[in-house]
């Protein structure tokens, strides 16, 4: 399957599409220095760049015509500036928001599918409208916008035709999800949110995977079972004492009933949730939990949780 990646910067997700095994048709991007990286790892065999042609210029001047029926997948992370938490917060309305490009290649080409990711500022109250404005448009994109019509116009005929039913020659399917890199075993935290979507005609599915490191497990690991520090070879008498705030639904309850936790181990009769409901709303800091506690509560629980394996951070 071939790929162009757009907004490509150093090329890390370029590297994460050929490793899904796509075989990048060309790699675009502004930026010198960071074609200059590009240009590097290529010249010293990089399997995930051999053969894409990495072209240097300004997106807004190509031609995406000239990929149709070559590629099979659009990715790229379009500037995250008018969207990041820093900086002016100027959204659609600043000069490096290039969303409207991403939106044109897609029209353009008409690839099976696209990704594309941006920084979580994108999900914040203030860029609502013009977030919905970016998926309706990627999910419609043969409904461009008139001569001088506003934005705010466009919405509203988008929102019609996705509630009409429209049926357009070109549509695709798209889901999104605010994901944090931590949860997918990278010891960073780092959030983004991921554009996905599949050319209608297709009939295919997608589902974005499930985590496989929470937090919660990291804490039990620690507090509970210790294997955290048994991983990292850390003797006992050199492990830290848990934190009275340690945070999690473990944290929580250990911080809670300790003894009682303890001796249920791998096996919970009760949802960490409802702790966290019960220690928040009828039980002060340090009060234990008893037998009594929980059978009072008990139309609140739900069926046994099993952590025999939790999944690790």
């Amino acid at each position: 399957m071939k790929s162009l990646e757009l907004f490509a910067g150093a090329g890390g997700l370029a590297l994460a599409t050929a490793n899904a095994g796509f075989h990048h048709d060309a790699v675009m991007e502004w930026n010198p220095n960071a074609c200059s990286t590009l240009r590097r790892n290529q010249s010293d065999g990089l399997r995930q760049l051999r053969g894409a042609e990495i072209i240097e210029g300004d997106i807004s001047d190509a031609h995406f015509g000239v990929y149709a029926g070559r590629v099979d997948l659009v990715s790229g992370g379009p500037p995250c500036q008018p969207f990041s938490i820093g900086g002016k917060h100027a959204g659609m309305d600043d000069a490096r928001n290039m969303f409207p490009h991403a939106i044109r290649a897609v029209r353009e080409i008409q690839p099976k599918a696209f990704l594309f990711e941006n920084v979580k500022g994108l999900l914040r109250a203030s860029f609502s409208k013009y977030y919905q404005y970016i998926i309706h448009q990627l999910s419609f994109p043969e409904l461009t916008r008139k001569g001088d019509e506003e934005w705010v116009d466009h919405l509203a005929r988008l929102e019609k035709a996705a509630t009409k039913g429209y049926k357009s020659s070109l549509r695709y399917n798209v889901v999104f999800q605010l994901i944090d890199s931590a949860n997918y075993g990278v010891p960073q935290r780092r959030h983004r949110v991921l554009i996905v979507g599949i050319r209608s005609d297709l009939n295919r599915e997608f589902a974005f995977p499930t985590k496989t490191h929470e937090q919660d497990a990291l804490l039990h690991d620690m507090w509970v079972t210790g294997v955290y520090w048994d991983r990292h070879k850390i003797s006992k008498k050199n492990r830290p004492t848990m934190p009275p705030n340690s945070g999690g639904a473990w944290g929580i309850f250990l911080a809670c009933c300790p003894e009682c936790f303890s001796n249920l181990g791998r096996q919970c009769v009760m949802r960490l949730r409802i702790c966290r409901r019960l220690t928040a709303g009828k039980l002060a800091s340090g009060t234990r939990i008893t037998s009594s506690t929980l059978a009072q509560n008990r139309m609140q629980a739900t069926p046994v949780v099993r952590m025999t394996n939790p999944p690790r951070r």
